[in-house]
């Protein structure tokens, strides 16, 4: 949890209805809206259910407005216009909670915390799947079709928005994510297709382009979140699409292959099949050294 007025409130045993809204108050100030909708989560815990189920539909929307930011799929100034609404609802909301001190709630530690702590040898090595969400038929299946290749190996892939959720700004739960894990495997599809376009405009390095494939920026992010973590890290490229940073074969050593997502039964055939199988071994021998 963010240190500060969060980390005052797990200190503290009672938290004053004054202080929550002093508290709440100063993160929309500052422009932390996450911060304050986690906040409220934690005090309405002993408060009306009315109360605590708009709070939580103000996180819903939040993280709705956070998959649209993810996706590209929502207009900057919708997305600010929607913030400022959750803004005011929450303001709104301080003013409605009781005067009696509000306090969070309390977890109590497992009967045997070791026993507890103790991971189950029979569940499925996690990795992190890095992949945009499918726009379509073709992208769907193929992942589908990964997906069931990873799981004839006893592994399970994890991706935010996807498997596991966060309020919080997306680079945060995907570092966490990446601590926990044991690989990280990228399958980067078209996100964007360019019909015409320039690179380095005005200048004398200026080259047009056209019929352009992009992945989604994410696929690079977190792609070199993974290497810098020193995760086993696979990726999967569209032969069609662009070539750059972390997606450029010529400029690293990591594992990386080109495939053709129309043909998604190429995944059980080698080479692609082996290259796959590499990856799973080094995954399995970083899984047991953790």
């Amino acid at each position: 949890m963010k240190i500060g007025l969060l980390l005052e409130l797990e200190k503290r045993t009672i938290m004053t209805t004054p202080e929550i809204r002093r508290s709440v108050e100063i993160y929309l100030a500052k422009g932390e809206l996450r911060e304050a909708i986690e906040l409220m989560m934690q005090v309405t815990e002993t408060v009306g259910t009315n109360i605590r189920e708009k709070v939580i539909n103000l996180s819903g929307r939040f993280y709705d407005l956070q998959q649209e930011y993810l996706q590209g799929t929502g207009k900057e100034e919708s997305i600010h216009n929607e913030k400022n609404q959750i803004r005011k609802a929450l303001l709104e909301l301080i003013r409605e909670l009781p005067d009696a001190p509000a306090a969070p709630p309390v977890v109590q530690p497992p009967v045997n915390a070791v026993a507890a702590a103790k991971p189950d040898p029979n569940a499925p090595i996690k990795v992190y799947l890095s992949v945009g969400t499918p726009h379509n038929e073709i992208q769907q299946r193929y992942l589908d079709t990964l997906k069931a290749e990873l799981a004839k190996y006893h592994i399970e892939g994890q991706t935010l928005g996807s498997t596991f959720w966060s309020v919080k700004k997306p680079l945060l739960p995907i570092q966490k994510s990446m601590e926990e894990v044991s690989g990280c495997i990228v399958l980067a599809m078209e996100r964007f297709y360019a019909v015409e376009g320039i690179y380095k405009r005005s200048s004398t390095q200026e080259k047009k382009i056209a019929n352009e494939l992009y992945a989604t920026p994410w696929s690079q992010i977190e792609a070199a979140m993974a290497y810098q973590a020193g995760l086993p890290l696979f990726i999967m490229k569209d032969e069609a699409i662009r070539g750059e940073g972390m997606l450029d074969p010529a400029t690293h050593d990591w594992m990386i292959v080109h495939i053709n997502p129309e043909k998604p039964e190429d995944l059980l055939k080698d080479p692609l099949r082996a290259f796959l199988q590499s990856w799973v071994e080094e995954v399995r021998a970083f899984h047991h050294k953790r």
